[in-house]
């Protein structure tokens, strides 16, 4: 998003929430990278491409339950991993802010 493009009420707050946003994603994705890949490509076909688990199980040649278990599973361990790996908070405007330990 080019500044430009920001709301023209208040561009400094739009911006401030488009790094934090790019920041959140950027650690999330870092510990998605860490997930086992049949985990990991079913999360992402699921929750970031809106693909239905039988489509995903079509796609990665696996039955509908399996693909149910894997995503279970990857939300399990991406939500064990941002717990140890980050301090969550919401900011003064409940923004979501993901600050990485150590």
């Amino acid at each position: 998003m080019a500044v430009e493009d920001l709301p023209l009420a208040d561009p400094v707050d739009s911006l401030a929430r488009v790094i934090e946003r790019r920041e959140m994603s950027g650690c999330v994705r870092d510990f998605l990278a860490e997930l086992p890949d049949s985990y990991r490509a079913a999360l992402m076909l699921h929750d970031l491409e809106g693909l239905s688990a039988p489509e995903i199980a079509t796609l990665l040649d696996a039955s509908v339950p399996t693909i149910k278990i894997r995503l279970h599973r990857a939300r399990l361990k991406l939500r064990a991993a941002l717990s140890a790996g980050c301090d969550l908070s919401r900011d003064e405007r409940s923004t979501l802010v993901c600050e990485r330990r150590g």
